[in-house]
């Protein structure tokens, strides 16, 4: 799996700034997580204002990091789906990939007009009203 490295540059982060109180903010939240760990982890420096600022950035990369490393997870999840999809419909006689498109509704119907269990249910009162439409 790919990894990603981060340069994370703050501009116009400096001390005594509402920047500087942002940074104090994540970096106490980062180690009062640490602290809480078993066994506790290193705390961040919080001071001086360059080591505060330091921890403050590797925060912030590790936070980027984690979001990439999530959408590798999402993509992957999508795919497993896509592919197993895929693979029923390739599996999937003639007469069964017939039957599933029959069993679609027709384009331009109104969400709330297709019943979720199988069942017949009058969707039309005002409580299930929205703007959703199937589209094609």
């Amino acid at each position: 799996m790919s990894h990603a490295e981060f340069t994370v540059t703050v501009v116009d982060l400096d001390p005594d700034t509402h920047g500087e109180l942002a940074a104090k903010f994540i970096v106490d939240t980062e180690n009062e997580k640490r602290a809480s760990m078993d066994p506790p982890e290193e705390l961040l420096p919080v001071s001086p204002w360059e080591a505060l600022k330091a921890s403050y950035l590797s925060v912030l990369s590790s936070t980027i990091n984690s979001a990439h490393l999530n959408y590798i997870q999402q993509q992957s999840t999508k795919q497993a789906a896509d592919d197993q999809l895929n693979e029923r419909w390739m599996v999937g006689g003639e007469s069964e990939r017939t039957a599933a498109l029959a069993a679609l509704p027709p384009v331009g119907t109104p969400i709330e007009a297709v019943a979720h269990d199988g069942s017949e249910e009058d969707l039309s009162s005002p409580e299930h009203h929205n703007d959703g439409i199937i589209s094609g």
